[in-house]
Formats: structure tokens, sequence, C-alpha cells
């Protein structure tokens, strides 16, 4: 018997069931692949994002951002070559797995379920 439920064990998923279970709920976070698991996307972490996570997430932090391009199809390019809250870049397998285990530590419990195909 769980007090919630939560599909998929991504940032967004791992962050809520620590916020969850920290407060003393019981909570499953269910996901179709075991962890670690590669995910190539989403390695850029804003300050905002760093911030709201709430813990220092060092161990898995690969570059520290300090300047970036912007540019609208490759015209009007604004350079920031001096960031006042840089934020990071994260290899998504480390980051994810840092986010799963700070969850169950706080006692919300992992499941891996491998979705079958739905027959008629």
């Amino acid at each position: 018997m769980y007090d919630a439920i939560i599909v998929g064990a991504g940032p967004a998923g791992s962050h809520m069931a620590w916020l969850l279970a920290r407060e003393g709920l019981r909570v499953a976070i269910i996901d179709r692949e075991a962890f670690p698991r590669d995910k190539v996307c989403g390695g850029g972490l804003s300050r905002k994002a760093l911030n709201l996570l709430g813990v220092d997430i060092s161990p898995v932090i690969e570059r520290r951002m300090t300047g970036a391009f912007i540019s609208y199809r490759n015209h009007s390019t604004i350079v920031k070559d001096t960031l006042t809250s840089p934020g990071c870049t994260v290899l998504r397998n480390a980051f994810d797995e840092f986010l799963l285990q700070r969850a169950v530590s706080a006692d919300a419990q992992f499941f891996r379920a491998r979705l079958l195909p739905i027959s008629k």
C-alpha cells in the first residue's frame, strides 16, 4: 500500500519521490528501465534548476558553465562570457541514478516494470 505511485524515475519523478518520502509518505517509483541507464538528452542544468533540487550534485557534475552563446537561426548572436549564476552539465545516467538513490535513501521504493505489449 502506497500513498503515492510515481511512474518514471527520471529527474522529475525521482525528485518528487524524495520530496514525498522525506515527509513520511509511502512512495513507489516505477520505471521500465533498470538504473543507471543511458539517456543522451537533457544534460544541461541552470542555476535555477540546481537551486530547486536543494542538494549538492558535485559528484555528478561534468562541467560548470561560465558563459553562453545565444542565437536565433544563426543571426544576432549574443555572447555572455561571464555569467553571474552559472549552471552545469551532467551525464544523465549518473545524474538520474544520483537522484533515484536520494529518493530510495529517503525510503521510496523503486520497481522496474517491463511494459508488455497490449493485446486485443
